[in-house]
């Protein structure tokens, strides 16, 4: 720290003053050091007892931090992990020479909107929630699947339900949007197309944007629904494969949005059946965009998950949070039993065409030694 300009907050004579303490209690620590040799059981015990006072220390100020967050606002927490973000990367942009300096630019100086506003430019902060932010948006613009598909992104969005943070001037607002899943038309809407369904409409696209998200009654076109998707990208899928063509960027993200062996199934089926179609897609496509609902959901919990500490620090508080839980909760149990009914149907249209294809041999064989026989 000496060198690397550390000391930024401390004077010629503090610095030699904190010298001379510690000189000064250099016999106390001579003193454990043979006492750690000697004796080691006292000095165990010594260490207990140091150990509880400091925790006892630590619980008084932990309880005044906390008083101060209770009574009337006057450092809300929000307020507190804005700062820590703007502190951390005040260093790490130049801001600041140390984290005493950066300190002064987020608080005195007033450039703490600034700086978390850059938080994109290092790899490391980007996935931070800053002052503003959508969670099941943040979540979204990961997924290559659905990150240029705007429309239907907010089919996903109305079903996970999300959490919002928007900055009104020097207030943090936070919000909870619940998921709609229990909208029986939303789910038909989503899959199938030509329902008329009411979703949390964006005001804006852009990867850090959907902040003012509003509901609007649309109806999706079943070319553009979750289910019409799925069929083209499986019969280009299909027709890659049979033509050895390299895939495109769209039909890698799709394969990468479900656990379903899309593309082995395909190449499997192709080699089987050379020239026919590998999949039918009529009784497949509908399971693969259940599952892709549900890997979606998986994606919002987990972001959720990592970052529930900095949600807690904000103005969102534990209640708020356990309802966008439970939302994301019911819509995957939903979506489960309805994903595993299609999974059960899958089997056994596999079954059949299993059974019919060992027909077809038998049939090819008896035909054969009837025809060796009569010659």
């Amino acid at each position: 720290d000496l060198f690397l300009g550390g000391f930024s907050f401390i004077n010629a004579q503090e610095f030699t003053q904190l010298l001379r303490n510690i000189g000064s209690n250099a016999s106390g620590y001579a003193f454990n050091l043979a006492l750690a040799t000697v004796t080691p059981q006292i000095k165990s015990v010594l260490d207990d007892l140091s150990a509880k006072v400091q925790h006892m220390t630590n619980q008084s100020i932990n309880s005044c931090e906390a008083a101060a967050t209770l009574v009337g606002g006057v450092w809300p927490q929000s307020d507190a992990s804005s700062k820590l973000l703007c502190h951390a990367m005040g260093k790490e942009l130049g801001i600041a020479s140390d984290w005493a300096q950066s300190h002064q630019k987020c608080g005195a100086e007033g450039k703490r909107e600034a700086t978390n506003a850059r938080k994109g430019e290092k790899a490391e902060f980007k996935d931070v929630l800053g002052d503003e932010f959508n969670m099941a948006w943040k979540a979204i613009q990961k997924n290559a699947f659905l990150a240029k598909d705007p429309e239907l992104a907010e089919f996903f969005m109305t079903i996970s339900g999300t959490i919002l943070s928007r900055r009104n001037g020097s207030i943090q607002e936070m919000k909870v949007l619940p998921s709609k899943s229990n909208d029986a038309n939303l789910m038909t809407a989503l899959v199938q197309g030509n329902t008329p369904a009411e979703i949390y409409k964006c005001d804006q696209y852009g990867e850090e944007q959907c902040l003012n998200p509003v509901i609007q009654r649309i109806t999706l076109p079943e070319a553009k629904s979750l289910h019409g998707k799925v069929q083209r990208l499986l019969q280009s899928l299909s027709d890659n494969v049979r033509e050895d063509k390299a895939l495109t960027a769209e039909q890698k993200a799709f394969i990468n949005s479900t656990m379903i062996p899309v593309l082995k199934i395909i190449a499997v089926e192709a080699a089987f059946k050379a020239g026919g179609s590998p999949l039918n897609i009529a009784n497949f496509s509908e399971a693969i965009a259940h599952d892709i609902l549900l890997q979606y959901l998986d994606e919002v919990m987990s972001l959720v998950w990592d970052s529930v500490t900095q949600l807690k620090k904000s103005q969102i508080n534990d209640h708020m949070i356990e309802e966008f839980r439970s939302g994301i909760a019911q819509s995957r149990k939903i979506l489960f039993a309805k994903r595993t009914a299609l999974f059960e149907q899958m089997a056994i249209t596999l079954e059949l065409i299993e059974r019919t294809q060992q027909i077809e041999a038998k049939l090819q064989s008896m035909f054969v030694s009837s025809s060796q026989r009569a010659q």
